[in-house]
């Protein structure tokens, strides 16, 4: 997070260009989290706090350069300054009793170098790192929200063009049983009912193919506004591999969320030092050089330079006005923070416990899915030999088709949602394999 700003984005920037395919190349998942990434608006946040926290350190770090001031004051004063007696009463003769203007002028310069600030300078360098870190960690919170809506959208994608498949391989099924149903008419071994069953099926063979094709377009739709990629009807995708599922028993995640938690915790102690610094007394050097009337010499009244060098020291009470209620809004606003932690992490344990029941749920359905289709696969052969002996009904022959073509959906259903419930466990223990407790 602390990383250099150009080295961040550079990195990402290349690292997408690597992963956009060819018009030949298939997409796979990785690809388009990676376009999505660098797509998505909120990608820029994170190198604008890095940029913002440039500006602000240089800011604090300009703490420690001198000040010049420069002061012009032309004033009229009620009373000047003035001898208590009389010279001439005490009897010394020839000498006058000075008498100030009332108007007096100065003009001159103010130079100011501090030596000790009750370490503001650091905690304002510190109180900018960590405003930097909750814009970046608020940022790359968003950009993981955007890795499960790929995620959703690329599974869809998939799920649809296998129910294309299937559907495929069904019109195909149904096309050669009714090019057997032609013959057998001709035979007299069927009748035109049994073709027009067919016909029937077929047609709605047909209808759902239309309806998949409208459905992945719009998923396509989706996934290329993402990723900002160009997704065609031609456009081939890959299967991703199952996610590494050691992960899966940890009982330990790290997710964005709770990096930005521990910044905003971080930002609320570095305002308390803040604080703090304001209660020490600051030192520095000072200078004053100007021209005016009176000068330093106060009895003579005449326009005259005049200078001064020392040390000042700066001890300032306010603060301690309002420190109680400062600390009081600091104290409340880490409570609201570790109160939203705990509320997160609650719902992760809850989601964490479901997605895991999910895995399971799916291996075990994807397990009979294989045993299913090769029965329903014997009994449609079997139906389709006995069609063509006439022993059964053009009826029952569509049964055993459509009972086949939804055991295949089935198991295409259950495969990749079963592999999607992977991904979504995998997504709420963390991305990047990173771990800490839930009561971190």
């Amino acid at each position: 997070m602390r990383s250099s700003l150009i080295r961040n984005w550079a990195v990402l920037f290349f690292a997408a260009s690597l992963a956009l395919p060819s018009p030949s190349q298939p997409l796979s998942l990785e690809m388009c989290q990676l376009a999505a990434r660098r797509t998505f608006p909120m990608v820029r946040a994170a190198g604008l706090a890095e940029e913002a926290k440039v500006y602000n350190l240089s800011n604090a770090a300009r703490g420690w350069l001198p000040t010049l001031q420069a002061e012009g004051r032309a004033q009229i004063q009620s009373d000047v300054t003035s001898l208590p007696f009389d010279l001439s009463r005490l009897g010394i003769s020839g000498l006058r009793t000075p008498k100030m203007s009332r108007d007096q002028y100065v003009l001159g310069l103010s130079l100011q170098q501090p030596i000790y600030e009750g370490e503001r300078i650091k905690a304002a360098k510190q109180l900018a790192e960590a405003g930097a870190g909750v814009a970046e960690a608020a940022a790359e919170v968003n950009l993981y929200a955007l890795r499960e809506q790929v995620n959703q959208t690329y599974f869809g994608l998939l799920l649809i063009r296998e129910q294309l498949r299937l559907n495929a391989l069904l019109q195909d099924n149904i096309r050669r049983s009714l090019s057997q149903t032609e013959a057998m008419i001709r035979s007299g071994m069927a009748h035109e009912t049994d073709r027009d069953i067919l016909s029937v099926a077929l047609l709605q063979a047909e209808q759902a193919a239309d309806g998949y094709k409208t459905t992945g377009r719009a998923y396509a739709a989706v996934l290329s506004t993402l990723t900002g990629l160009t997704i065609a009807d031609t456009t081939a995708f890959t299967m991703p591999p199952e996610p590494a599922t050691e992960r899966f028993n940890s009982q330990k995640y790290r997710r964005p969320e709770l990096v930005c938690y521990d910044a905003r915790l971080e930002e609320v102690k570095m305002n308390r030092q803040m604080l703090d610094s304001r209660l020490r007394p600051s030192l520095g050097l000072f200078a004053q050089g100007g021209y005016g009337r009176p000068g330093l010499n106060m009895l003579k009244d005449k326009f005259s330079l005049y200078g001064l060098v020392g040390l000042r020291l700066t001890w300032s009470i306010s603060p301690y006005y309002t420190r109680k209620a400062d600390l009081g809004n600091l104290r409340v606003a880490e409570e609201e923070i570790q109160m939203e932690r705990d509320a997160f992490t609650y719902r992760q344990r809850a989601d964490l416990a479901s997605e895991i029941e999910e895995v399971e749920r799916y291996k075990v359905l994807s397990a009979k899915d294989a045993e299913i289709i090769a029965l329903r696969e014997r009994i449609r052969q079997s139906g389709e030999a006995r069609y063509r002996s006439g022993t059964l009904s053009g009826t029952d022959l569509t049964r055993y088709l459509n009972d086949e073509q939804q055991a295949r959906l089935d198991r295409a259903y259950h495969d990749l949602q079963g592999l999607l419930a992977q991904y979504e466990l995998q997504h709420t223990l963390g991305k990047d394999g990173q771990t800490v407790g839930l009561n971190h």
